[in-house]
């Protein structure tokens, strides 16, 4: 907003709520209409942001209507601020920023969006253009915008109408004839409203569909009420950090895909393919119970529902080829690898040898005692029985849960390879771990592994102290040689490391995508999911971390193409889709579609 604006609601805050009995026709009446539209039960939890919240006359009805609603309030002005927490209105999170600079504030998503006689304010129409934008990008999937503002009536009766009306407001408040005319030459130069069609047509530029509007053309305004429009990068984000409600038909594919409930890590759930993306939707989690997603069955195919309505019915489940269920002799070839995604075959594991006080605070993989995993024999013995019916694309996981010490996993591995490749000598083979010393990586490579993971997590060493003390004992600069070890060893391409997003700050997160795409290496952005949130003890998790992780995988999808760091030539898992959106990102803009 500009400056001469800015000042301006800045210098009106005191008589604010009193301009606008007699500037503002039925100013009341139409903030109770706006409010109506948001259409939810009295009793819904929800979030909703407020921008250009003024002096919270919009907020504070909200907050009558919906007790249990997120209320987000955001002005530019801080006097108007002022005004509105003097209302004491119950939990409201104000922001003071321009609202063109919203994206530095790292909010949430939002499932309203709602604003009342701030946009006919601004004198450029790329301000109207912009400002939907920001809000589309700020809105959750079936995220809704309501806009009660003033508009241009483009007919010259109808103006006229409205002017008399104006007039014989601010008269029955009291003001003089000089007074009533300073007023309307303000508006005149002050306000800039666009027509019902042109406000319509910039919504549907900026990806707003179902657009609906109410026309009070004796008052000057209208209101507007228009969808996001599915977005399916941001669908599968949201189903990444939220999962699947469970119910009876998530419980049968997630049987069918890991018929023995094989608990791998805390991201057990199922494979999907959502709207053409393949994404693992974890089910069997706390946190999962309160997922606004769940599947259901229409006649034979399955629909995906967001709060009871119909998000996309283009959603199927990832096959799973039928020699993997079939037991050969003794083995059961399901107990030893799990299959993930498309072609990838995963090592079957159940705890981590870490403490309960060194462990990461974040894990929900259950502790190691001794003697609990497969043998290397079993493992290697299974995988022969199985090989032959194997397709030509599959791949091997090796990884998770630690072993103490560190030199146990090397050994584990290393004798793991060597038997796949007694049997294939091409299938690749990835390895996850914390990084053990070069010459234990080369052992492994020599063996036979052809990528590797060396999951840093989090950047900032202090938190890396805080939250994974077992793994922090490990240096950064000792991650970062491994790394580039095996760059050296095996080329480009064939190392990696998550970062999950929601424990650490933003900036940490952009300093770990830049220090790892410079050396060559695919940052795997993941996001913080709730399962054990109560271990993290007193750390406070952002707000708006899942809007951050959407951004911050953009952004290592874009860094990482320009460093030729390319997430489909990796293996293992860091070349599967499914827990990640940078990949489908990255896709898109190998295909031209983002620049």
């Amino acid at each position: 907003m500009k400056d001469l604006l800015k000042n301006t609601f800045n210098n009106e805050a005191e008589i604010y709520d009193l301009t606008t009995q007699y500037l503002l026709l039925n100013y009341d009446f139409f903030l109770r209409q706006a409010v109506e539209k948001i259409s939810k039960p009295f009793d819904a939890s929800f979030t909703i942001l407020d921008l250009g919240c003024g002096t919270g006359n919009l907020i504070k009805l909200i907050r009558e209507t919906y007790p249990n609603a997120v209320i987000y309030a955001l002005d530019y002005s801080t006097p108007m601020i002022d005004k509105a927490v003097e209302k004491e209105i119950k939990d409201v999170k104000f922001i003071q920023c321009d609202m063109f600079d919203i994206a530095s504030e790292h909010l949430p998503l939002f499932d309203v969006i709602i604003s009342s006689y701030v946009f006919h304010n601004f004198t450029s129409i790329n301000d109207h253009r912009l400002i939907f934008n920001l809000i589309n990008e700020h809105l959750a999937v079936k995220g809704k915008l309501i806009l009660l503002d003033l508009i241009d009536l483009a007919d010259v009766e109808k103006e006229k109408n409205y002017e008399s009306s104006l007039t014989a407001s601010m008269r029955e408040h009291g003001l003089k004839d000089e007074e009533i005319i300073k007023w309307m030459g303000i508006l005149k130069v002050e306000d800039a409203p666009l027509t019902v069609d042109l406000t319509t047509s910039i919504l549907s530029e900026n990806n707003f569909e179902s657009i609906t509007i109410n026309l009070y053309e004796k008052c000057g305004c209208a209101i507007f009420v228009a969808d996001k429009i599915t977005d399916v990068v941001l669908l599968k984000s949201e189903l990444l950090f939220l999962g699947l409600r469970e119910n009876d038909i998530v419980k049968q594919i997630y049987l069918i895909q890991n018929p023995n409930d094989i608990w791998k890590t805390g991201n057990n759930g199922v494979f999907l393919s959502v709207m053409g993306l393949d994404a693992l939707l974890s089910i069997n989690h706390k946190a999962n119970k309160e997922s606004p997603y769940e599947i259901v069955k229409q006649g034979i195919n399955y629909a995906l529902m967001k709060n009871h309505v119909v998000v996309t019915t283009d959603i199927s489940i990832l096959p799973i080829p039928e020699w993997y269920y079939t037991p050969v002799g003794d083995f059961d070839f399901s107990k030893y690898f799990v299959f993930e995604g498309r072609h990838f075959l995963h090592l079957a594991y159940k705890g981590c040898a870490f403490s309960l006080k060194d462990k990461c605070k974040f894990c929900s993989t259950k502790r190691r005692t001794s003697g609990t995993d497969n043998s290397p024999d079993k493992i290697v013995t299974a995988f022969k029985l199985a090989h032959k019916k194997m397709s030509a694309d599959i791949q091997i996981c090796l990884g998770g849960g630690t072993y103490i010490p560190f030199s146990e996993n090397v050994q584990y591995f290393f004798e793991i390879i060597q038997g796949i490749r007694s049997i294939d000598s091409k299938i690749p083979v990835w390895v996850e771990c914390i990084p053990p010393t070069i010459e234990e990586i080369d052992k492994l490579i020599d063996a036979g592994a052809t990528a590797f993971g060396f999951n840093i997590e989090i950047w900032n060493q202090e938190l890396r102290e805080r939250i994974c003390p077992g793994k922090s004992q490990v240096s950064l600069d000792e991650y970062l040689n491994a790394m580039k070890h095996v760059i050296n060893r095996l080329g480009p391409n064939r190392v990696g490391s998550c970062i999950i997003v929601g424990l650490d700050s933003y900036d940490s997160v952009v300093d770990a995508i830049d220090a790892l795409t410079d050396i060559g290496v695919e940052p795997c952005i993941l996001p913080y999911k709730k399962y054990n949130r109560t271990n993290l003890g007193a750390y406070e998790i952002p707000e708006g971390y899942q809007h951050d992780f959407i951004n911050l995988s953009y952004y290592a999808a874009k860094k990482a193409y320009e460093k030729n760091v390319i997430f489909d030539d990796n293996q293992g898992c860091l070349s599967c889709a499914c827990c990640t959106i940078m990949h489908d990102i990255q896709s898109k803009i190998k295909k031209g579609e983002i620049l």
